[in-house]
């Protein structure tokens, strides 16, 4: 099996991690990037997940709390980075750096720091899992 037909199938099976803690939320796609750039397919290439964070904003009525259906998710600005997990990577695995991002990036959000937080995680891989 080529490397292209292994990323392929992993694309298929994947889930790709949503996880939340209060009002910050994490989420993991694979929207067509590589190692240098958009993906490419060549066999040195390898496809690489990105990441988004997410923060719960009013709708309608201020004063209303966090859980009222006029509460939707919005982008947080400068939350959206390519990471250097390959889409390959396991589920769980994919889940646990999810969650390693949400710490980090509700932290990020409170003390106005989401840009430098999110390009130090850009370079987030497997290595960063506690042992």
């Amino acid at each position: 099996m080529t490397n292209n037909e292994k990323y392929y199938k992993a694309m298929d099976e994947m889930v790709e991690p949503d996880v939340s803690i209060g009002d910050i939320r994490v989420t993991f796609e694979y929207v067509g990037e590589g190692l240098s750039g958009d993906y490419t397919g060549e066999e040195d290439d390898v496809p690489l997940m990105r990441f988004y964070t997410w923060k719960k904003e009013y709708v309608d009525e201020p004063n209303i709390g966090t859980e009222h259906p006029d509460w939707e998710w919005g982008e947080v600005e400068d939350g959206s980075y390519c990471t250097r997990i390959p889409v390959d990577t396991p589920n769980d695995v994919l889940n646990e750096m999810a969650l390693i991002i949400l710490d980090r990036m509700i932290e990020a959000i409170e003390n106005d720091d989401v840009r430098g937080t999110g390009e130090e995680l850009s370079w987030i891989d497997e290595t960063w899992l506690k042992v």
